[in-house]
């Protein structure tokens, strides 16, 4: 038989079986046992106490949800109210003995099993900013990092700045205390890792970046790769310029193959241009070949023995060779030019052939090296 709700709660809250108890009875994804366990914390623990609570029985996947933490939370509060304090607790014990009544054995296995449970839990804190609770509650779990980490106390200024990113940042990215022991030494660095929470995660989640490679980059380069996500996930995904090479790039060159990672993917799928080999380019050759994307596929479509010596031309060279990029096909073409004999040409003459074939230098070059030019 129903328990009536005691008028001195009713005098105040007409609805207090709907608004306090129905969202946590009626909740998906926790047994009957936990339920009556949260609602005995509710009425017997202090707010910070069942903050904790609370920690253990939220969990971002697969977890209760929020509303039925909020009613908790709020019947918390309500037991703390001096003026039906001891009306509230009565009427929540009676419940939970009806609730009992005849499933003794089986609720208490369930009842012992989360407490087992708990014990192997994280506490996930970041559902107190769904709620809007006051910064002294929605920061309770800062007390034991600041106790566990002393060079966390540092950064609480990171923390207030971006309250809901450094919790979820914390506890439920799996950083662990020797990891963000070292971050709270590189204040900038963490920022930047709490501030671009979302970016962060989606490169980690899309690419083969592992956490400890990523943390392990420096300040610009994390700051390149979180300020353009997409990018960064085309670069490595798409281009081929993966996490070791990301580390190993001088910055000036991770920029540019960042800003340019479109025409790097258009380059490596010819399969004449690994990113390896690109990224052995210095930054005047590298900015060079994207400049003259289209003049590079081209050659490497028209003459593709080309594409894999073009890398490895000098600056003055590669700089012939792709402004006159059309007039080499056509030399390869019409004259059955050997690449090699003209990549072996002195700077002079190779200027002089490319830049003006249809000259009577041009014409001298070919027809009196004929001996050394094979065709």
């Amino acid at each position: 038989m129903p328990i009536d709700v005691p008028p001195e709660i009713l005098t105040h809250y007409p609805d207090f079986n709907e608004v306090y108890l129905q969202p946590v009875l009626g909740a998906d994804g926790m047994d009957l046992g936990t339920k009556l366990l949260y609602l005995e914390r509710a009425v017997t623990q202090d707010c910070y106490t069942f903050l904790q609570s609370l920690d253990l029985l939220y969990r971002p996947i697969n977890g209760p949800r929020t509303g039925s933490i909020h009613a908790l939370k709020q019947l918390n509060e309500l037991s703390e109210n001096r003026d039906i304090q001891d009306a509230v607790t009565h009427y929540i014990r009676a419940v939970t003995d009806e609730q009992k009544s005849g499933n003794l054995f089986e609720l208490a296995e369930q009842t012992l099993a989360r407490l087992e449970l708990e014990e192997t839990l994280v506490p996930y804190s970041s559902w107190c900013f769904d709620l809007a609770l006051p910064d002294a509650q929605s920061l309770h779990w800062l007390r034991y990092y600041s106790d566990v980490l002393p060079e966390f106390s540092d950064c609480l200024s990171i923390v207030y700045a971006y309250p809901k990113n450094a919790c979820k940042f914390i506890q439920e990215r799996g950083v662990s205390l020797a990891q963000l022991q070292t971050l709270a030494k590189d204040k900038q660095k963490l920022t930047l890792l709490i501030q671009y929470l979302d970016a962060m995660d989606w490169i980690l989640h899309l690419t083969i970046f592992t956490k400890n490679k990523f943390f392990a980059l420096d300040f610009e380069r994390l700051f390149l790769l979180l300020s353009d996500e997409i990018a960064t996930v085309c670069m490595i995904n798409r281009a081929g310029i993966g996490p070791d090479i990301i580390l190993k790039l001088p910055l000036p060159v991770l920029a540019l193959l960042h800003d340019y990672h479109e025409a790097m993917t258009r380059l490596s799928r010819t399969r004449l241009f690994e990113a390896c080999n690109v990224c052995s380019l210095s930054l005047p050759a590298l900015k060079l070949v994207f400049r003259h994307e289209h003049d590079v596929l081209n050659l490497a479509k028209a003459i593709p023995e080309l594409a894999h010596c073009l890398l490895k031309l000098d600056q003055k060279r590669l700089t012939c060779v792709l402004q006159n990029a059309d007039n080499l096909i056509d030399l390869h073409t019409e004259e059955q030019l050997n690449v090699d004999d003209v990549l072996a040409l002195s700077w002079e003459q190779m200027d002089t052939l490319l830049t003006a074939p249809d000259s009577d230098e041009a014409h001298d070059i070919l027809y009196s090296s004929r001996n050394s030019l094979r065709f």
